[in-house]
């Protein structure tokens, strides 16, 4: 664990690096080589298979119960890497610099929805929603998602500005959503035995702060004019928050333990018996 966490930071700090000299060494419009800089993607899509790994070996190879929440977590991630992708492959194949809205949002947004249930899902793990309680938000959110497909797909032929605003709208949805949550697990009334994954719910609120400011500052400067001085560019700063918020989660991914005994509380069923989790 330790290993893939310093696997993880130095694939950080290799990528900002690139990230940087590429952004501080090349002026104007955005071209091939700042649409390199996008291979960041790879950074959720190491955090979220390592994570796989690790709940796969858990539950198959020895055979433990698991936690649902990571397993909600790594999806995000991968997902947030395929819109990764898939941006990069508009900007190669389609010459688009921005693809903005575009299918790849599905998939940006489906990393934040999964988040949601992933915390949700806890929530009720520990006791402090009812599962009625979970399932409603978490529907809610999946018919929001898809409801997402339907603009992107037919409205945007039409209407490309209804299509970014409720876009827009949802980014910002999941990610106070996220950050609600989060901040609840953290400082909300939870079991003392808790406290082992505590700091990583911690990581999981700073993760989300950052990506709803990377999104507010894609939404505020994705729209303007490419020579302003103000507008959104392939490899900016903007995309250096997203990746630093990318590996802040991809820390707690590889960091949760996984079907480790006693790190989660067990839900105590009525009648006073435990149910294992």
């Amino acid at each position: 664990m330790i290993g893939s966490r310093c696997f993880l930071v130095g694939l950080y700090a290799g990528l900002l690096v690139f990230l940087v000299v590429t952004r501080t060494t090349q002026a104007g419009a955005d071209g091939p080589l700042e649409y390199l800089t996008n291979i960041y993607l790879i950074l959720a899509a190491v955090g979220g298979a390592i994570g796989i790994v690790r709940i796969v070996n858990v539950k198959f190879i020895e055979k433990r119960n698991i936690d649902v929440s990571p397993v909600w977590f790594c999806l995000g991630l991968i997902l947030w890497a395929s819109g990764q992708t898939a941006w990069l492959i508009y900007n190669f194949v389609d010459g688009r610099a921005v693809p903005y809205p575009s299918i790849a949002d599905l998939f940006y947004l489906g990393n934040l929805a999964c988040w949601t249930i992933g915390l949700s899902a806890l929530c009720r793990h520990l006791g402090l929603i009812p599962l009625q309680a979970f399932i409603a938000p978490s529907a809610f959110l999946i018919a929001f998602w898809a409801g997402a497909w339907v603009f992107v797909s037919e409205v945007h032929k039409t209407n490309p500005v209804m299509t970014s605003e409720v876009i827009d709208f949802m980014y910002l949805f999941f990610n106070f959503s996220d950050i609600v949550i989060a901040a609840w697990l953290v400082l909300g009334p939870v079991p003392p035995q808790m406290k082992t994954i505590r700091p990583l719910l911690g990581l999981v609120f700073f993760g989300a702060v950052l990506d709803l400011f990377a999104n507010g500052g894609f939404i505020m400067t994705a729209t303007l004019p490419p020579k302003d001085p103000f507008s959104y560019h392939n490899g900016g700063l903007i995309d250096q928050i997203f990746m630093t918020a990318m590996l802040i989660w991809s820390l707690v991914v590889v960091s949760y333990p996984v079907g480790a005994p006693g790190c989660i509380p067990t839900a105590v069923a009525p009648g006073g018996m435990e149910e294992s989790g």
